[in-house]
């Protein structure tokens, strides 16, 4: 009996689990003039060598406020709104992996040529407290996590690489003074105010108001052309007191520091009672006397 060894070789070609992608995004910063618009931003994918690695998609992390309602904050525990979305309309909200249901909610594409390009949307959400129209200045942030897999959720997958970047945006500190009759609200436009003593008396007062807006922390100037006296045309003088919610300032020096605050003033302006008391005008010349103050204001923070 004769017998025949028979050797059987089968080859198979292995597919590396590691697709070698690589990907790149940079930090966005929304311009606050432009709130309430969407801005479509960039991911740059790479294949890498694995040529049979041809497909992708990306998650995205809820970020610091662990909700899909996205949040900025600043320092002082202040928010913004914003969200990213997988549509120019801004209305499919991107998710992490453990939250997809369907294909709006991350971005997938395939390579061609060794590169392809995923591009999804931010919009910063305008306030809408009519109550608190004035939004705290300074920086406001928040950190996403982007996810880079291969082929697509529904099939068997990798991670191939995870990302920090940074979203945020400036809101311009600002600060606006207006000085008005005691009681009225605040008029941008009213940057003057005449206090007429008719006939000058020992002991007369006359006061008004200095209003503030500021959504930031803020220091008021005044700079008195005589230094703290009214003066006539013959260089006569005649003293004054002058006081700020009740404290007498001097006024003495150049910009003499009159009142300050911290934070957003509330809706209608912080109110600065200001108030002018003539001293003594027993022996004084005839004549007319006068001072002249600069109020100047500016943020502190």
């Amino acid at each position: 009996m004769k017998w025949t060894l028979i050797a059987l070789s089968l080859t198979t070609n292995a597919f590396a689990a590691n697709c070698d992608y690589s990907f790149s995004l940079s930090n966005i910063s929304i311009d606050w003039s432009k709130k309430d618009s969407i801005v479509p931003v960039n991911i740059n994918v790479n294949q890498g060598s694995v040529r049979n690695c041809n497909r992708y998609f990306l998650t995205f992390s809820k970020g610091t406020a662990n909700s899909y309602d996205r949040k900025m904050s600043n320092t002082y525990s202040g928010h913004l709104l914003y969200n990213i979305y997988s549509d120019s309309s801004a209305t499919k909200v991107l998710k992490d992996k453990s939250d997809i249901i369907n294909s709006n909610d991350y971005l997938a594409n395939s390579f061609k040529h060794g590169y392809a390009t995923s591009t999804f949307h931010t919009k910063l959400l305008v306030p809408t407290d009519t109550n608190a129209p004035l939004i705290r200045g300074g920086l406001y942030q928040d950190t996403v996590v982007v996810s880079l897999y291969d082929k697509r959720p529904s099939q068997s997958h990798t991670l191939q690489g995870q990302k920090t970047f940074v979203v945020q945006t400036y809101v311009p500190k600002i600060v606006d003074i207006s000085l008005v009759d005691v009681g009225a609200p605040f008029d941008i436009n009213d940057t003057s105010q005449t206090l007429d003593f008719g006939e000058l008396e020992t002991g007369e007062e006359r006061s008004f108001d200095l209003r503030v807006q500021a959504n930031a922390g803020y220091a008021i100037f005044f700079d008195s052309q005589n230094k703290g006296k009214m003066v006539n045309a013959s260089g006569d003088k005649v003293n004054y007191t002058l006081t700020v919610d009740s404290a007498t300032k001097s006024l003495t020096n150049a910009n003499s520091n009159a009142a300050s605050g911290t934070g957003v003033t509330v809706p209608g302006g912080k109110a600065h009672r200001v108030t002018v008391k003539i001293g003594n005008v027993n022996g004084q010349k005839y004549g007319q006397y006068a001072d002249y103050i600069t109020v100047t204001a500016m943020t502190t923070e």
